[in-house]
């Protein structure tokens, strides 16, 4: 019984801002990876250069987010879950992002 109470009343870690700011940034960057498949798409094929180029700012950025929540993940002070998805959205935004550009050079 005196073990569940411990449990109860353990002191919360508070959430990383950098870490939940890096998730954000991929998920924000996953959204916008579907938005481009889906306008390519529509227009089969025809897209400016600009919007090209916005894609590889895109990247970027979630590359820049996933270092950032990587480093955040080794402070133990905060809480274990937005360290983890500090790292594993940035990451998979960036995945998803290098696959297109892989399929891209290899297409092309």
């Amino acid at each position: 019984m005196n073990r569940r109470n411990n449990r109860r009343y353990r002191e919360k870690k508070p959430l990383s801002t950098e870490s939940i700011v890096a998730s954000v940034v991929g998920g924000v960057s996953i959204l916008f990876y579907l938005f481009t498949l889906l306008f390519v798409a529509g227009t089969e094929g025809t897209v400016a250069n600009v919007f090209g180029g916005v894609s590889v700012l895109a990247m970027i950025v979630t590359i820049v987010a996933l270092v950032q929540g990587a480093k955040v993940r080794k402070n133990d002070n905060f809480d274990k879950v937005s360290r983890v998805l500090g790292v594993v959205v940035p990451a998979l935004g960036a995945a998803l992002w290098v696959i297109l550009y892989m399929i891209g050079i290899l297409m092309g």
